[in-house]
């Protein structure tokens, strides 16, 4: 979760965070149990403390919000900086962080060099700019992303080996919510982290089972061509040799 949206007072986790989460461990637990990764833009650690299920290697969380002094959580190296973190690392996470940065091509860039001469990222970002939103706003989102922006943006440095919208249920959500707001204020109070229902609620379980179905029939479909629009995209991409 990104810290600006974390309620100290509410422990409970969207179902869409918790989709996300198991469904990019899904794909990560085909690597080798000894790969090496860093979660950039690691916020509260909720990712980064799962990579610990499958990984016997320390994993390195980044966020530039941790404070100087704060410690190393077990199995957990936090840092603040990019450079900072060891380089040749097999496994880049950045999981809604690249709409965070003014000029992305020079933060992956910058990110190249810290991974080993196979070294693989997994990047999550919210998808179509016509859905920016005041929420997109209010976690300082300069952008929204489709395929076509990615893939210009990786293309000389990085080739991309799957990309898929997914939550699509969500995509059309939103959407309506867009078109409603142009003839009304629309309430734009949503946060994650005003979830009200533990994970073992029906209605926290429900929701995400269609999230995961949601996730796992894009990902399939997308390895025949069919790309079908979703309110985020998912790319994992492999650096290019020299």
């Amino acid at each position: 979760m990104d810290l600006r949206e974390v309620n100290i007072l509410n422990h409970h986790r969207h179902p869409w965070e918790l989709s996300r989460r198991d469904s990019c461990l899904r794909i990560l637990k085909k690597n080798d149990i000894d790969t090496q990764y860093a979660d950039i833009g690691s916020g509260d650690l909720f990712f980064s403390k799962s990579l610990r299920q499958i990984t016997n290697q320390p994993v390195y969380a980044v966020d530039h919000h941790y404070h100087e002094t704060v410690s190393d959580i077990e199995g957990v190296i936090l840092i603040r900086d990019t450079n900072d973190l060891p380089k040749s690392r097999d496994f880049l996470l950045l999981m809604d962080i690249l709409e965070h940065a003014e000029d992305d091509r020079s933060f992956l860039l910058s990110l190249k060099d810290k991974l080993n001469d196979a070294g693989r990222m997994l990047i999550t970002v919210p998808a179509f700019q016509f859905l920016y939103s005041p929420h997109d706003k209010f976690l300082n989102h300069y952008r929204r992303y489709n395929y076509n922006q990615i893939a210009v943006l990786l293309s000389n440095d990085f080739e991309i080996e799957a990309a898929f919208y997914f939550y699509t249920t969500l995509f059309f959500i939103r959407f309506i919510e867009r078109v409603l707001s142009t003839f009304r204020k629309m309430d734009s109070s949503f946060r994650v982290s005003n979830w009200r229902y533990s994970e073992s609620c029906i209605i926290t379980v429900i929701i995400k089972r269609i999230l995961d179905l949601d996730f796992m029939v894009n990902r399939c479909l997308s390895k025949i061509l069919i790309k079908l629009p979703g309110l985020s995209l998912c790319i994992i991409c492999k650096k290019k040799s020299v």
